[in-house]
């Protein structure tokens, strides 16, 4: 576990509030939960739930011949403890490179592959307060079936996919669900499009979706890119792509697998881990300009309304408090057409303590 305030690892040693196969234990799981790759997780209510991922399966000439239905396990932090969640409705099938997104009690899950490696393009959607599967009918021209792609969600509405691939191509597409019409859509991009790739990974602050690593058929990606979403919904609806910046291809932003997350009351991305020839443990943040311009106007909008001074006046306070307690990490920019300055040197960087 790392404590953003502190930038300092602890660990985490789970209970299980359910039985565990002590099989698993032994092969390299926790209590209450057996050893998976693929999966992903969310939080909700103060708990995290991982959905689905590749286990170890018996296999005839290579073959898995049947596939177990999804799982889904939900961890309470403050106990510490591993649950397995009893689902009930459509529920689908065991897989791993799978995303999803959640949108408030539900969780919308997109693709991924079976156990051989058979990509999906199939949406499913869990209610998280019943713990019901549905398949729900989407109009539009789905995505074509894919895994290890990307997903984030703008505007607690739009589930913006990019990239992913399958075991001979990989894409480079970028695929919208409107979670209120569910609809798919493609919008209009413009700006220099990424290189196609699978295994990357995305965030978004504010209206800008970033974008790094993952790789292709031929090489990994040593890049960053920002995606607009600004014009999601509206009559224009173009989305325009820009080029961050480059990183050394022997750089942990330059791999797959890696994770990405945004702190928006740091007005940053965290990014941990990958493989590109070997394993990463550092941890990296990217600081756009940009959005920190924009924090500073709202501020300034928000001071002159008399109404709100004190609401102001207590989130500086607070804000100055957060930076006298956080080590500088701070590094000079560059211009990017849409506003978006950094740079891809390390603006923070931990390696992570042996657990």
């Amino acid at each position: 576990c790392l404590d953003l305030e502190r930038l300092a690892w602890s660990q985490v040693v789970p209970s299980s509030s359910s039985p565990s196969s002590p099989s698993s234990l032994s092969e390299g799981g926790t209590a209450g939960l057996p050893p998976s790759a693929g999966h992903a997780a969310v939080g909700y209510n103060g708990s995290v739930v991982l959905v689905g991922g590749h286990e170890r399966l018996e296999r005839v000439k290579g073959k898995v011949k049947s596939f177990s239905p999804m799982k889904v396990h939900r961890l309470d932090p403050i106990g510490c403890a591993w649950s397995d969640v009893a689902t009930t409705g459509v529920v689908p099938l065991q897989r791993g490179g799978h995303s999803v997104n959640l949108i408030a009690h539900k969780l919308y899950m997109f693709g991924g592959e079976n156990p051989n490696r058979k990509p999906s393009n199939e949406l499913f959607v869990l209610d998280l307060k019943t713990n019901e599967w549905s398949q729900p009918e989407v109009a539009g021209e789905a995505p074509i079936a894919r895994s290890s792609h990307s997903a984030v969600t703008y505007l607690d509405r739009y589930i913006v996919v990019f990239g992913g691939g399958s075991v001979a191509n990989c894409y480079n597409d970028v695929v919208v669900l409107d979670t209120q019409t569910m609809t798919w859509t493609r919008p209009e991009t413009i700006g220099q499009t990424p290189p196609i790739r699978a295994g990357h990974a995305s965030a978004v602050l504010g209206s800008l979706m970033y974008m790094i690593g993952g790789g292709n058929n031929a090489k990994g990606c040593a890049d960053m890119y920002s995606l607009d979403l600004k014009n999601l919904g509206t009559e224009r609806g173009t989305l325009e792509w820009v080029l961050i910046g480059n990183t050394p291809p022997e750089s942990a932003i330059a791999s797959e697998g890696l994770s990405l997350t945004c702190l928006p009351m740091a007005g940053c991305v965290l990014s941990y881990g990958g493989y590109n020839g070997k394993y990463h443990s550092a941890i990296h943040v990217f600081r756009p300009e940009s959005y920190v311009l924009e924090a500073l106007q709202e501020k300034k909008s928000l001071s002159q309304d008399p109404s709100m001074r004190s609401l102001a006046s207590d989130r500086e306070r607070s804000e100055r408090s957060e930076r006298s307690d956080r080590p500088e990490r701070e590094a000079s920019g560059r211009d990017s057409p849409n506003g978006a300055s950094g740079t891809l040197a390390t603006q923070a960087r931990l390696e992570s303590t042996s657990l």
